[in-house]
């Protein structure tokens, strides 16, 4: 998968963590960080590898943001309702994960390893991520209230 490689380089883990400084990542970090890639010159030209990289780094950013708010939740699950519900929680997101990628992968298959194929599978998977980052948050509140 194209996005891990990015993650897991050494470039991808500087721009992400340099977006989202040491204030972690908390949705209006998020927020900050998206729109400060969205206004870069990668994101601004029309070249198909800038289109790429640019969807990259808002992965980069998502899956991020996915982490934090996985790991924070995880925690208090942990905390308020002990191993039985936190490895519930584990099964779910195993199993999340599993949906996405099956869901985010039609996208590779249509089309067929053509310019749009990776584009549009990286921004399914930024968008799932990005939406499971906030379902976690709302978990999060609920069960910290």
């Amino acid at each position: 998968m194209l996005f891990l490689t990015l993650k897991n380089s050494w470039l991808g883990l500087v721009v992400v963590g340099s977006l989202l400084g040491q204030a972690g990542a908390e949705p209006t970090n998020i927020k900050a960080a998206i729109s400060k890639i969205e206004n870069s010159a990668v994101c601004a030209s029309d070249t198909k590898a800038d289109i790429l990289k640019c969807e990259q780094l808002q992965a980069g950013v998502y899956e991020t943001y996915l982490n934090s708010s996985y790991q924070k939740a995880a925690a208090l699950v942990t905390k308020k309702g002990g191993n039985k519900a936190y490895r519930t929680l584990v099964d779910a997101q195993r199993m999340w994960v599993q949906f996405r990628e099956k869901n985010c992968s039609v996208f590779k298959l249509t089309y067929q390893g053509g310019d749009f194929s990776e584009m549009s599978y990286i921004g399914c998977k930024s968008d799932y991520a990005k939406d499971r980052a906030e379902q976690l948050d709302s978990m999060f509140d609920q069960l910290n209230r």
